[in-house]
């Protein structure tokens, strides 16, 4: 089984599908972060951290994507993607 580094993008906006504001009123568009996982376990990891986020933030409309960066081109590249509110996972 093969492990890649991915970071993972986390896009949280309210119940009206606006961006998150912070203190200064400067919109919050995502987070992100980097880890290395198994490729074949994505989509589990995937609906494990939705389930966290969705206890958290119950009225939130969230997305995840998973995505690599490509050395050629020198960008992400987004390899899957999990729709929260529509419980739909995405292998690019």
């Amino acid at each position: 089984m093969k492990k890649e580094t991915y970071t993972i993008n986390i896009e949280v906006r309210d119940e009206n599908g606006k961006f998150i504001v912070d203190e200064n009123g400067n919109k919050q568009i995502n987070m992100s972060y980097e880890v290395e996982m198994l490729t074949d376990n994505m989509e589990f990891n995937m609906r494990l951290l939705a389930r966290k986020l969705r206890a958290w933030m119950p009225n939130r409309k969230i997305d995840i994507e998973a995505s690599v960066f490509n050395t050629i081109s020198r960008t992400y590249m987004t390899m899957f993607s999990f729709y929260v509110d529509e419980d739909r996972f995405i292998k690019h």
